[in-house]
């Protein structure tokens, strides 16, 4: 069976979103995998 998904909108500020980006860019984890985990 596939599994499932939800939608998630949030909203911040375009700044603190660039940061974040490069932060988990050069983790090597996409935004939706840490929203995942974070979730999880």
């Amino acid at each position: 069976m596939a599994a499932r998904s939800a939608n998630v909108n949030v909203r911040v500020e375009p700044d603190i979103k660039k940061q974040a980006e490069a932060i988990l860019e050069t983790l090597g984890v996409s935004v939706s995998s840490f929203f995942n985990m974070t979730y999880r």
